[in-house]
């Protein structure tokens, strides 16, 4: 049985909070919240379309396919996502790499803020709103950017304080292979939040609501792409 505070709330309640109507947010925050998993590449390659299983064409229609991974140390949540952008790398890499602005398109991101920014080296605060009787979730992170050597971009994020006994993850852009000027988009998370919501129904609640934050991050592309949307997308 679960407990908020000194009380406890029953499994079942637990499970409504996380896939009821107020349901608990995928937690994907798109710049505060992810670094690298555990993911056996050379410290010197580039991450690629092999990173998941799925290619660009069976990722049609807006399909995301989500991939559990062992979080670390057993503990928490882990978890690859991928799915494809009719959009150029650099222009989703233009809405993702502005974390001040998530909290105009993110689901349940509440509040966020883009803190500092020297030069690849970017500090991000966000505040994730989650259903009573749960705390919301706040963190700030420090998010490290990188110009892919196959004309990608990739921005790799992990907990500076907050709450969270773990937080890295990782957003990846890269270009699909078919020469369409379309995105490969990939998420990547490890994390072990400070809920009372057991691990199992955390990551039963991430994969079911992955397409929703894909589907945010592609509308954002859409609009920002329009003239009239542009000067207020993209890094202040």
């Amino acid at each position: 049985m679960s407990r908020i505070g000194s009380q406890p709330m029953p499994a079942r309640l637990a499970s409504s909070l996380l896939f009821g109507r107020r349901s608990l947010p995928v937690v994907m925050h798109a710049g505060i919240v992810l670094v690298a998993i555990a993911v056996a590449r050379a410290a010197t390659a580039s991450p690629d379309a092999t990173l998941c299983r799925e290619s660009p064409e069976a990722l049609a229609g807006g399909r995301v396919a989500v991939t559990e991974l062992p979080p670390t140390d057993g503990q928490g949540v882990a978890l690859r996502a991928c799915g494809v952008v009719d959009a150029s790398p650099a222009a989703v890499w233009a809405v993702l790499r502005d974390c001040g602005k998530f909290e105009q398109f993110l689901p349940r991101v509440s509040r966020s803020r883009l803190e500092s920014r020297d030069d690849e080296v970017v500090v991000c605060d966000e505040t994730i709103d989650l259903p009573f009787p749960l705390r919301n979730l706040h963190s700030i992170s420090r998010v490290v950017e990188s110009r892919l050597s196959n004309g990608g971009f990739e921005r790799r994020w992990s907990l500076v304080r907050g709450t969270y006994r773990r937080l890295t993850g990782a957003w990846i852009v890269l270009p699909t292979e078919d020469s369409s000027g379309r995105s490969l988009l990939i998420y990547e998370v490890d994390m072990d939040p400070e809920t009372v919501i057991p691990s199992f129904l955390i990551r039963h609640a991430q994969t079911a609501a992955a397409p929703e934050v894909f589907r945010a991050v592609r509308e954002r592309v859409r609009q920002c792409g329009a003239s009239t949307h542009a000067a207020a997308c993209g890094p202040r």
